[in-house]
């Protein structure tokens, strides 16, 4: 039984291949109504399992409210679903804006041709489930989609969020809260963006439906903490090791702080000079650094840009390790080090996301791990200083695999 509703769930958003084991055995769980933790590597299909959950209720009007920190992450998967004739939308950070996507026809259903009508223009036709409209709240709050993602204050910090999670209609039929990206709670909900640490009472105004946290990363203390703190009930634990063996990591010393931009000469210059060779093949490129280390790449890339605006080298902040699916990604380069493992392995995990070979690249020095560095710690700062050559034995250990 539960086989053939799993199955017709797939059907109903486009997925034709096999799901994995772990996601049958989380869906299962859902259907059962237990709350879930899944810790599985970056790539491996957690937005699957919730965007499966409200076909798998009895209930028509089924809805799951997913909980995310990022507005691409948002906007991304809610127009997929939109193109597969799901309705979806997503609430800005303020609660008062939502926006969705020109449905197309549900799958399985007659497209009526419009060419036979004799009004359809091909030059100004737009592509059926790509137009960004607006929504409005009480559509949300009258049940009329079916997923709805949401930043945590969207919900607990607007007086538009708080009147869509007490709308009766909607309270009748949420089967599902899903929190995508779970070790934000603790990375952010002290002191950047506090509503990450408020969100039990959200799940306090639901009190029988199941929760479900995803993430990829996270230490044993971390998980112990997200159960305690979200007040989870005797939750199954689904994971997978994280280990991605396509992904090889290096690790070497940079010059220090005072002498930043001469390392930045180096890195770049090495990357400029493959992307005047051969810009199109250049293997696709991100670069985690600071904003004052963007702001000097970006003009010393900017000189070898002009021609052929194809994007091959991302400069990017710490928002590009969350949620990305970049297939291509074949390095994934360092300037200074994260403050954690966990976020270390979420922004590597943004290379190799196709299962072909890819690189990790570390720059750091002494000042990357002072012991006063704000958020540091300890097992970064011995996975930075340690001589050990497995790298990749020392980043699973500190996750117990």
């Amino acid at each position: 039984m539960d086989f053939n509703r799993i199955t017709k769930a797939k059907q109903k958003i486009g997925i034709t291949y096999e799901l994995k084991p772990e996601q049958i055995t989380a869906l299962r769980a859902f259907m059962e109504s237990k709350d879930i933790v899944c810790l599985l590597p970056t790539g491996f299909g957690k937005s699957i399992i919730f965007q499966l959950m409200p076909f798998l209720s009895d209930d028509p009007m089924a809805c799951v409210l997913v909980i995310s920190p990022l507005n691409a992450i948002m906007k991304d998967q809610v127009r997929k679903l939109c193109e597969n004739g799901i309705s979806a939308c997503f609430l800005d950070i303020t609660g008062r804006d939502g926006s969705t996507y020109t449905l197309k026809p549900a799958l399985g259903t007659d497209i009526e041709d419009d060419d036979e009508q004799g009004d359809n223009d091909d030059d100004t036709a737009e592509d059926v489930g790509n137009i960004q409209t607006k929504v409005s709240i009480e559509d949300v709050a009258a049940g009329k989609y079916q997923l709805i993602y949401a930043h945590p204050e969207a919900f607990l910090s607007s007086r538009e969020g708080r009147k869509i999670l007490h709308s009766k209609i909607l309270h009748d039929h949420v089967c599902g809260i899903c929190i995508d990206e779970a070790h934000m709670i603790q990375e952010w909900g002290e002191d950047f963006r506090k509503d990450f640490a408020r969100i039990q009472e959200l799940l306090g105004i639901f009190p029988r439906v199941p929760v479900s946290l995803f993430t990829a990363t996270a230490s044993q203390s971390t998980k112990e903490n997200l159960v305690k703190n979200l007040g989870l009930r005797d939750p199954l634990f689904i994971s997978k090791n994280p280990d991605r063996p396509n992904i090889k990591y290096y690790k070497y010393d940079r010059l220090p702080s005072v002498r930043q931009e001469d390392d930045l000469d180096k890195i770049l210059g090495d990357i400029a000079t493959g992307l005047q060779e051969d810009r199109r093949h250049y293997p696709l490129t991100f670069i985690y650094t600071d904003l004052e280390s963007i702001r000097y790449g970006y003009r010393f890339l900017e000189k070898i840009s002009k021609s052929e605006p194809v994007i091959r080298v991302v400069l990017a902040t710490v928002a590009l390790g969350i949620g990305l699916h970049a297939p291509a990604v074949r390095k994934v380069i360092h300037f200074k080090c994260p403050t954690s493992i966990e976020k270390y392995l979420q922004e590597t995990g943004r290379a190799g996301r196709d299962g072909l070979p890819a690189d990790a690249i570390l720059y750091v020095n002494k000042t990357d791990v002072r012991t006063n560095r704000p958020g540091m710690q300890n097992s970064m700062r011995q996975y930075c200083i340690s001589t050990d050559t497995c790298l990749r034995f020392q980043l699973l250990q500190h996750l117990n695999y």
